[in-house]
């Protein structure tokens, strides 16, 4: 079974600016900050963060892999994962076409800039979804998984997901490219699910210097996926 999507679409959000520059590492002032701030004015305005996510049964699980309202999505990691559970909520969550489409007239360094503005708007759409996704389903504890995110689970997977979602162009303004990327670039899609485990893809990824990782990469868990 697989219930229609829902939209959310009316999200709120608080840019700040404190954060872009402190990650700029600017101390304030000057024409760079002017700059931002007038970015951060106009996508205060017109930006519409948005997600959509269904709920879907998990039809078939094999060591491989996993089953989803007719699409098979091969990944171990994901099949371990989600082995105690019946369903699964794919999702997209979007900075919003709005912001991209004024970000994109920029200039490139200015784009630049407002780069760290979109994924503020990003986080707001993602922390709206999940926790009306908790909320709903009384799920006290959760994972995610995204196509592209390691190795097991390759990107070219996004569209097995997309379709299973129905229309995220139409509903969210997220289309994906030839090459499976997403537009606008600051979005994201996966599997949400309940669990019992603290599993992150992080576990799995070498990235020393990432910005967004949460929790230390485990070298035994990957030589169990090797």
């Amino acid at each position: 079974m697989k219930t229609d999507p829902v939209i959310i679409d009316r999200i709120p959000f608080a840019l700040k600016l404190e954060t872009v520059l402190k990650q700029l590492g600017l101390d304030g002032g000057g024409d760079t900050e002017d700059e931002i701030r007038e970015i951060k004015d106009e996508l205060d305005k017109i930006a519409r963060p948005k997600a959509m996510y269904c709920v879907a049964d998990i039809e078939d699980k094999k060591g491989d892999g996993i089953a989803v309202g007719g699409y098979y999505f091969g990944s171990r990691v994901l099949a371990d994962n989600t082995g105690k559970v019946a369903r699964v909520f794919p999702y997209v969550a979007t900075c919003g076409a709005e912001a991209s489409r004024y970000v994109a007239s920029l200039e490139p360094l200015t784009q630049y800039f407002a780069g760290f503005l979109k994924i503020q708007l990003l986080n707001s759409a993602t922390a709206a979804l999940f926790n009306q996704i908790h909320t709903k389903y009384d799920i006290k504890k959760s994972a995610k998984m995204n196509p592209g995110s390691i190795r097991d689970w390759p990107l070219t997977e996004q569209r097995s997901l997309f379709a299973l979602l129905g229309d995220p162009a139409g509903a969210v303004g997220v289309t994906l490219s030839e090459s499976c990327l997403m537009w606008p670039a600051k979005s994201v899609s996966g599997f949400l699910f309940e669990t019992d485990s603290d599993y992150e893809n992080c576990m799995l990824c070498t990235m020393e210097d990432c910005p967004n990782r949460r929790i230390e990469y485990d070298p035994h868990l990957a030589e169990k996926y090797a």
